[in-house]
């Protein structure tokens, strides 16, 4: 393999229609746009493991923008198909704190434990993907990402005897 060229965009393309048209679905008789991408992502890294020659990113470019043709859409099959997604409950989230709380490799650290639980509960109050709580309204449309200093956070004692969650 070492040594192979890389097919010509024309042949590319085909392949590419090719997966489209031929591909099943999770969720419907045929596949979604970004799963025949991440075919020709998967594709892409192969090459370069097998050949040792990197996909130019020209090379990359114009296939990729070939999936957002017409072009595309018009010979293949595409579902336009999406699954929800299930927000985590109040039971969900205690397990999962707790677990986080229990864990002494990962978590080593009080600091550790509060941020990653803080992350956590974070994220079960919406049905969002976790990139869409990094953008937020004071960053939208930037690649700033939300940071400890837009967030107020109070550790408030529990009255009630309880035990210690964190031990030393």
């Amino acid at each position: 393999m070492p040594g192979s060229k890389l097919p010509h965009h024309d042949i590319m393309k085909e392949i590419v229609r090719w997966l489209g048209y031929v591909l099943r679905g999770c969720l419907d008789k045929y596949v979604v746009k970004s799963a025949v991408e991440r075919y020709i992502y998967t594709y892409y890294t192969l090459w370069y493991q097998y050949v040792f020659i990197p996909v130019p990113p020209e090379h990359q470019l114009h296939i990729m923008s070939f999936l957002n043709l017409a072009a595309f859409d018009n010979t293949s099959k595409l579902s336009t198909k999406s699954c929800t997604k299930e927000t985590a409950n109040v039971v969900d989230i205690k397990i999962i704190v707790h677990g986080m709380l229990e864990d002494k490799k990962v978590f080593n650290t009080h600091c550790a434990h509060c941020d990653s639980i803080y992350s956590s509960l974070l994220r079960s109050l919406s049905s969002s993907r976790p990139g869409e709580l990094v953008e937020s309204s004071c960053y939208h449309g930037s690649n700033k990402a939300l940071t400890w200093e837009d967030h107020n956070f109070w550790v408030i004692p529990n009255p009630e005897i309880h035990t210690a969650l964190v031990s030393a």
